[in-house]
């Protein structure tokens, strides 16, 4: 129920503020990580607990298994930030895409009602020829003003689906050619099927407005 701006502030907000906790994560597991590397513990024992193949209990050597197990504490505590730091991602790509696809909403509204109004105007003209009567340039002088705005709403959306995109691959949060990635062309490559449609509408338009011009001077010609 907000408007689109209100919304989009939000959604700004919200990605900055999940950069910021996996910042904040990634610090906790690099230090982590350090406190454990300064246990004092071989490189093989290391290799040993990060791959799972040690049983504390076994070590007969209290002193390294005091060692071990203080590692262990450390190295848990860092995979549980790791583990929040992927999450984080994965909820940051989200909140990209859900980014990306509020531009796509929001223009569908916009672009909606100038088509709604072509759609009328045409309907219009369908009537007066329907009727016997030739069509006023009036009709085509507001289909050509139409059409301009939805090309220049269309040209703008594009604009801004492009830079959300960039932004999202420029933060990390997508991935060149992941499956998001493609379905985000996917919307911007309709967009530009969209442009050059309304583009040959605007042609037509202007084609129809000089055909008139034609029509009534061939009328009076009679």
């Amino acid at each position: 129920y907000r408007s689109w701006s209100e919304r989009n502030q939000s959604l700004s907000s919200e990605i900055s503020k999940i950069t910021e906790e996996i910042n904040v994560q990634q610090q906790g597991y690099n230090r982590y990580l350090q406190q454990a590397n300064s246990v004092g513990l071989s490189s093989d024992w290391i290799s040993k607990i990060q791959n799972g193949h040690i049983n504390i209990e076994t070590i007969a050597d209290e002193n390294l298994a005091d060692k071990v197990s203080e590692y262990q504490d450390w190295y848990k505590k860092a995979l549980d930030c790791r583990d929040a730091i992927e999450e984080l991602k994965e909820t940051e790509s989200e909140l990209y895409e859900q980014a990306f696809d509020h531009i796509s909403t929001m223009f569908d509204g916009i672009v909606g009602q100038l088509e709604h109004f072509r759609n009328m105007m045409e309907g219009y003209v369908d009537q007066t020829e329907t009727a016997g009567y030739i069509i006023s340039q009036q009709y085509y002088s507001a289909l050509i003003d139409n059409e301009q705005d939805t090309l220049e709403k269309l040209n703008e959306e594009r604009s801004q689906l492009v830079a959300s995109l960039n932004n999202a691959v420029n933060s990390g949060a997508i991935a060149k050619e992941s499956e998001a990635w493609y379905s985000m062309w996917e919307d911007i490559n309709s967009v530009d099927e969209a442009i050059q449609d309304s583009t040959t509408s605007l042609i037509e338009f202007k084609n129809e407005m000089r055909q008139i011009e034609w029509d009534i001077f061939d009328l009076f010609q009679d």
